[in-house]
Order: structure tokens, then C-alpha cells, then sequence
């Protein structure tokens, strides 16, 4: 190559300009979404929970629902994920709308023919709630131990 006036000058330029340039620090969507799930993992890890956790990053409020699942209590894969998707919106639809619990307690008592009285209590709890979550969607999956740990999450509001 041939040095002239113009590709020395040329040359200083970038040199100056990639010196002097501020760094640019552009992470985009996949890699914020790697930090913040790498974040809910460790945070899973260290206090094992389920049922939903408001989770603040520097932008954003987030609702995560964790659920908890025994994989040997079913046929397929697909219908595990069908599951906990259910539950997950079950769980954020109690957290937004609430649910009215009822709890009804029967004891019965009976005495057998040798005179000894036994008494059983039954309780039943009675949920029921109202709502719908529009989107949740699936943040991560964790194996522990015998069960699958299902993580959604939704957007709540910017900061």
C-alpha cells in the first residue's frame, strides 16, 4: 500500500475516533432476558418458593409464578407444560383478583362394639376465584430433584 497525505490522514482519524468514541454498551433483548433469568435461577436456588414474587430489575417490574411439578405423575411432556401453565395463571389471577376460601371442618365420633370411641376430622377447603391473566410467558425451566420447576413471568409495569 502506498502511504499518501489522504491515508495517513485517513488513517490518524479512526485511530482518534476509536480512542476518543464513548464504549457502547448495547446488550438487546436476549441478553437482557439471559441476565434476568440467570437472576430468578439464583434467586430460586438460594430460597426455594412457590406461588408468585414481584422481581424488580433496573427498567422493569415483573411477576414471576413458580411452579412446582412431579414429573412422575405424568404421561407426557406436553401435558406437564399444559399443567403448569394452568397453574401459573391460576396462581397470578389469585395474586391480581384474590379468591374467596372457605373451610368447612367435620368431625365425626363413633364408638365400636368394646366400648373405645374413635373421632375422625375431615376438613375441606373450598377456593374459588375470578379473573384472567392475558400473558405469561414460560421464563425458565429447572430439574430439582424428582420435580420440574416451571418459571413465568409478566411485565407489569416500566419504572
Amino acid at each position: 500500500m502506498v502511504l499518501t497525505k489522504n491515508n495517513v490522514i485517513v488513517a490518524a482519524m479512526l485511530i482518534v475516533a476509536s480512542v476518543t468514541m464513548p464504549t457502547v454498551n448495547a446488550q438487546g433483548y436476549n441478553g437482557d432476558r439471559i441476565a434476568f433469568t440467570n437472576f430468578v435461577t439464583r434467586m430460586y436456588d438460594n430460597n426455594p418458593f412457590e406461588g408468585v414474587k414481584i422481581v424488580e430489575d433496573y427498567d422493569d417490574v415483573y411477576l414471576i409464578s413458580v411452579v412446582a411439578l412431579d414429573s412422575a405423575k405424568y404421561s407426557s411432556l406436553a401435558t406437564m407444560n399444559r399443567v403448569a401453565e394452568v397453574k401459573a395463571r391460576a396462581q397470578a389471577s389469585r395474586f391480581f383478583n384474590g379468591a374467596s376460601i372457605t373451610l368447612d371442618m367435620v368431625v365425626t365420633t363413633r364408638e365400636t362394639s368394646n366400648g373405645i370411641t374413635t373421632t375422625d376430622m375431615v376438613e375441606r377447603l373450598h377456593e374459588r376465584s375470578f379473573g384472567y391473566v392475558e400473558s405469561m410467558e414460560l421464563l425458565t425451566i429447572i430439574p430439582h430433584n424428582s420435580d420440574v420447576i416451571y418459571i413465568f413471568v409478566t411485565k407489569l409495569t416500566t419504572k
